[in-house]
């Protein structure tokens, strides 16, 4: 039997959406990388022997110079772009410490926080952060009408 997928081109990985308390959220525009050129929350590959969680919290490390707080897993995704299948893990953080910086070798030119209605045009946005960002807006409306929802 045939597999279905390329597991050469899988990339499994893992993101966070950090949340401030004025209820934006922080994207990062990509350069150097997949993706490049566009907007997405951090986000990176989970290393050998690293759950998901883990991953996160390293990947804002080196990505921002921030450390999140108490991550917590929010949804998964299957995204077919750039070549590749990406299996991602998302979070949401609103605990942090520290504020978001451009760290020299890593893969973003800037950090920006923005408002749900402010977010990029989808074009610029990276694929796979796509239907992380659509589930996050529909989390926060069933939240702001005190659902439970979350």
């Amino acid at each position: 039997m045939k597999a279905i997928v390329n597991t050469e081109n899988v990339l499994y990985g893992a993101a966070v959406i950090i949340e401030n308390t004025e209820g934006k959220i922080l994207l990062g525009k990509r350069y150097d990388t997949i993706g490049g050129g566009t907007w997405a929350a951090p986000v990176g590959q989970i290393e050998d022997g690293e759950s998901a969680r883990q991953a996160v919290v390293r990947e804002v490390k080196e990505e921002t110079g921030m450390t999140v707080c108490n991550p917590r897993h929010f949804i998964s995704s299957i995204d077919d772009a750039y070549g590749h299948r990406f299996v991602i893990s998302a979070f949401i953080a609103t605990r942090f410490d520290g504020q978001p910086k451009v760290v020299p070798g890593e893969k973003h030119s800037e950090w920006r926080w923005f408002r749900l209605n402010e977010l990029p045009k989808e074009e610029d946005m990276f694929v796979p952060a796509l239907s992380i960002l659509e589930a996050y807006k529909e989390y926060r409306m069933y939240r702001e009408m005190g659902s439970g929802y979350g």
